[in-house]
């Protein structure tokens, strides 16, 4: 049988959650390198980033990283970790069209995304890494072009 979700009661233990949230299990070296692998490798399969534009005709560029899950507990507590592991971030819960809950965990910050994010995510592989290096190029370029137009 298909359990009914309701908003208010995954509203609540979402608030619940991030109140008491605990990261005491990363205490440990070892719990920290798997924690960093396993991000990784959580990234590798739900994440993206990308650079865009938010004005036609303007060289103006932002820079977003997110990964994505179904909602649960458990991926909560996961994105938590790592919003305090890197000490930036937001997560957002959000609802699709059929009410199934959805959590993000986003970074928007420039900075924070080119000096902290991607550094993090070192163990990236095939096309995640690709993009991982051509995400740093842009970045690059919009310096250079920035400092032209000064």
């Amino acid at each position: 049988m298909r359990k009914i979700i309701i908003k208010q009661d995954v509203y609540r233990e979402y608030d619940n959650i991030c109140s008491n949230h605990n990261i005491s299990s990363l205490a440990s070296q070892k719990n920290k390198e798997n924690f960093h692998q396993f991000i990784n490798g959580l990234y590798q399969a739900e994440g993206t980033m990308g650079a865009y534009f938010p004005k036609e005709n303007s060289l103006s560029i932002r820079f977003i990283f997110s990964i994505g899950q179904t909602y649960s507990p458990e991926a909560l507590n996961v994105f938590l970790n790592l919003q305090k592991v890197l000490g930036l971030g937001k997560i957002r819960l959000e609802f699709n069209s059929n009410n199934q809950p959805h959590i993000r965990y986003i970074v928007t910050n420039t900075k924070d995304l080119i000096f902290k994010v991607l550094p993090y995510f070192s163990l990236l592989y095939g096309q995640k890494r690709k993009d991982r290096i051509i995400l740093l190029k842009i970045y690059e370029l919009s310096l250079e072009i920035m400092a032209s137009l000064k």
